[in-house]
């Protein structure tokens, strides 16, 4: 093995890490509600969204007003998926199971999110951050469908924009899965069956 296989392989490791800790800080930053610290993650050219703008300050501003809408919250990050695209950019699945309080409710959510990375310098950061829910629902409630979304403030559905639930319906695996068995057997394990996202 040559000493740039070597440094190459290391690279890849410190920046397996570096990329993992994104998610962890972002979790971080948002239960301890320091928008600062969720926008430094961020390149500084993001696109926050339609009506929020571009960059870190407009990015700024959508974070300070979707953490207002719940006081406390933990978010818990499981299974991390990074694909190197090239020695600068990446992209990735990361789980997360998410409660919140607002006011009388405390809320759950199961979801992943969908990330784009890239370096710049000596760090990585997020190009993009795509939250995908498979439910959400109160803590005293069970989910169900359909669209899985039954917020436990009046405003979590439509924050959506009518798409329900993408998981698990986005993996094509899945309803192709399901499709093995008779609708007998899936209708008695759920009254919500699902199809691949187009």
């Amino acid at each position: 093995m040559t000493d740039e296989n070597i440094l190459t392989r290391i690279d890849k490791v410190e920046s397996h890490l570096a990329i993992q800790q994104l998610a962890a800080r972002y979790a971080l930053a948002v239960d301890s509600k320091d928008v600062e610290g969720v926008v430094s993650l961020f390149v500084e050219d993001v696109n926050a969204g339609m009506s929020w703008g571009t960059g870190r300050e407009a990015l700024k501003r959508f974070y300070e007003d979707a953490l207002s809408h719940f006081y406390r919250s933990m978010h818990l990050i499981a299974g991390h998926v990074i694909v190197f695209d090239d020695n600068d950019h990446a992209h990735g699945v990361v789980h997360c199971r998410a409660e919140h309080e607002a006011g009388a409710q405390w809320g759950i959510m199961v979801m992943n999110y969908k990330d784009d990375y890239e370096r710049h310098g000596d760090g990585w950061y997020f190009r993009r951050r795509r939250l995908q829910p498979l439910y959400t629902t109160d803590i005293l409630s069970r989910p169900r469908g359909p669209g899985f979304l039954r917020g436990w403030t009046e405003d979590t559905a439509d924050s959506f924009e009518g798409e329900g639930a993408r998981l698990p319906a986005e993996f094509p695996t899945f309803a192709a899965f399901w499709r093995n068995f008779p609708p007998a057997h899936v209708a008695s394990l759920t009254a919500e069956p699902v199809e691949p996202v187009g």
